[in-house]
This record gives C-alpha cells, structure tokens and sequence, in this order.
C-alpha cells in the first residue's frame, strides 16, 4: 500500500470520518474512515503537560491548553463531561498499521524526534506521510530519515491579517521552501490551487493534496486541476464524484 498507488484522485479523510455521534480525531473517527475506504486519514499531533503524544487539531480543550493539563486528566475530563476520549498517537499507529495510509501533521515544534521514536519497528514506512506548515518541521524530519515522505502544508497567509501579501506569494510561490525543506509533497489551501498552480508542482516533481475540500462544486473544479489529492470531510461525497 503506497502513497502513490493510485492514478485517481486520493480522498483523504480530514481528521477522521465524522457523524453526529463520531467526534474528530477520534478512534472511531479513524475506524470510521477506514470502514469507508477512504485512501488515507489525515491527523494531527500535540502533546500533553506529561509528555503524551496526542491526535488533537486545536492547542486547547475548552480553554484549558494541553500542555498544562496531563493526558489522564484530559481523559477523564472529556469521558465525563463529553463522552469521548483523546486518542494517544500510539492507539492510532496501531490501528492504522497495514490498513490504510497515515498523513501526520505536527502541530509544534520538537515533536519530531518523540513522533518518529513512536513508529513501531514493523510500521511500514511508505504508508506514512509527515506534514507541518512549519519548513524547520519538514527539513528536521528529513534530516532523520532522507526515506521518510513529507509534505509542506500551505495556505495560512489566506488567513492572516498581518504581513498578508508576502506571505500570500511565499504560499503561490513555493519553490525554494520546498527544495530547502526536502519536501516530497505540498498541501495547498484549495483556494491557491489553480491549474497554473497545480502544473507548476508537477513540473518540479511535487505531489499535491488540497484541503479541505467540502463541496461537490469545489471537488470538480479540483479535479479538473488535476491535484493528486484531497483533504475532506465528507468522504462519501468526494467518492461519489469521482
């Protein structure tokens, strides 16, 4: 099971695949996608005030940051009062190793050595694909392993307030950021993801997964980009449309 399997447009199931009943980032979030046949799961990795690898997307729980709470705690806390539970990194290695391909987004810095010392000896690396908005981020983890796939996620100058347009051209205009990094892939905001866009980073040997990626309109114009991938959080739509 590689990366690079598949011709076809990739679906990669944003945080897990989600119901009224299945929360983000969660194990049954991540069984969810895999009973869905998503082509991979997109996570995210924090950690906690004891040193816990975690799959969680924001820095804090109901304004409590992670990294002055202990994972126990949180546990507990999310168990009680919301009837979920955190899932450790680990949980999510296990479960996803030999199913289905895992595109890991480290959310903070120092995380790398930790994150790459969790992979089981047996994980196969070809179905794991580290990636940060951070070059620092990218180019240490290459720096471990030249094998290791990674990707360089941009987009956040769409969001900025300050510095906007030069930062908005660092994003369009990617090159150099990615040659220093080593990066093998790039994740575009769809919004960047223009044809010229997408032409450009096949030129220089980029792949390229856009996220996220929501509407059957915005999947469309997508695919006629003709991107390798996309972040979503609808998969059954994006199946549906291709």
């Amino acid at each position: 099971m590689s990366l690079s399997s598949s011709t076809r447009l990739q679906i990669i199931s944003h945080r897990g695949a989600t119901t009224e009943s299945i929360k983000e980032n969660t194990i049954d979030a991540f069984q969810h996608a895999i009973d869905m046949q998503a082509d991979m799961i997109e996570t995210d990795v924090r950690q906690t005030k004891d040193g816990k690898l975690v799959c969680a997307h924001n820095p804090d729980w109901n304004g409590i940051m992670l990294k002055e709470i202990t994972y126990e705690n949180w546990k507990k806390n999310t168990e009680a009062k919301e009837g979920w539970r955190p899932p450790l990194l680990t949980e999510v290695l296990h479960l996803c190793e030999g199913v289905i391909p895992l595109n890991l987004e480290l959310k903070e810095h120092g995380l790398e050595e930790r994150v790459i010392s969790r992979l089981p000896a047996s994980y196969p690396i070809h179905d794991i694909l580290f990636s940060s908005f951070e070059d620092e981020v990218i180019k240490k983890i290459k720096s471990m392993n030249e094998t290791f796939q990674t990707a360089l996620i941009v987009g956040k100058s769409l969001f900025s307030s300050s510095s906007k347009k030069f930062s908005y051209w660092k994003d369009f205009y990617p090159e150099n950021r990615l040659k220093q990094a080593k990066a093998d892939a790039i994740c575009p905001h769809y919004r960047l993801a223009n044809k010229s866009f997408v032409d450009r980073m096949h030129k220089h040997g980029y792949e390229v997964n856009v996220w996220t990626v929501n509407s059957a309109e915005k999947i469309k114009k997508i695919q006629g980009a003709r991107v390798d991938g996309i972040f979503t959080d609808n998969v059954v739509l994006a199946q549906k449309q291709l």
